[in-house]
């Protein structure tokens, strides 16, 4: 993890610069940016690992910025975390469509940012556990962890990582139910305890997104009032 490459674009000055001594004190090689002009350039220039993007950024918004880096025409591997003071659902669900890979709102944390950086860099590799399973079945839906991948009646499904994470807890162990809390953990891993927030409050935004995706098999995936979620393809 150490040495991993962060581009920040934040327009803020004061948190662009707090969050980059916070990143460099955790040994990341950083380079930050007050807007989104020539994006594409810095991008392929610096090669980050992961990029921090305000979505409100002069020249180019964030979201333009994100679905470039996510596009199949550049396939770059970048991850990408969203930084906003937008926090209503459907700006958080537009941010995970256009295809970020975490989403922090603000006020923050500046370790709660590393954290969940962290863990996001540490999901792009497949852990060797992982690796060593057979693939899942359940119902339609098929779950290959050696290649990372999931698909409904064969048809590849498009996920981020942590809607990857989310649906593998659930579908791996059906019928059990799950606290957001212990999604979230899910998602976050080791720094769970690290993070303030702790991604929880995103939960029901990623079983939205992961509905949505999964079409028909929607169904599979049922709320437990008051308490989380649990997966059922039976």
């Amino acid at each position: 993890m150490t040495g991993s490459k962060v581009l920040i674009f934040e327009d803020d000055g004061d948190i662009a610069a707090l969050l980059k001594r916070t990143f460099q004190k955790e040994g990341f090689d950083v380079e930050s940016f007050s807007g989104g002009a020539n994006f594409n350039q810095r991008i392929d220039e610096f090669e980050p690992d992961l990029v921090l993007l305000d979505l409100m950024l002069p020249e180019v918004d964030g979201d333009t910025i994100c679905r470039s880096i996510k596009s199949p025409d550049h396939d770059r591997g970048v991850k990408v975390i969203m930084l906003t003071a937008k926090t209503e659902e459907a700006d958080i669900l537009n941010g995970y469509e256009s295809g970020a890979d975490d989403y922090v709102t603000k006020p923050f944390s500046p370790k709660e940012v590393v954290a969940r950086a962290k863990a996001v860099l540490r999901r792009s590799r497949p852990k060797a556990s992982l690796a060593r399973n057979k693939l899942t079945r359940r119902g339609e839906l098929t779950i290959d962890d050696t290649r990372y991948e999931m698909s409904v009646a064969k048809k590849p499904l498009d996920l981020t990582h942590s809607e990857y994470r989310i649906l593998r807890a659930l579908a791996i162990q059906p019928k059990r139910v799950y606290t957001r809390e212990q999604l979230a953990e899910s998602v976050v891993g080791d720094d769970y305890r690290s993070s303030k927030v702790a991604g929880s409050r995103n939960i029901d935004v990623h079983i939205q997104a992961l509905r949505k995706k999964l079409g028909p098999c929607r169904v599979y995936i049922k709320t437990v009032r008051g308490i989380g979620y649990t997966f059922d393809s039976d």
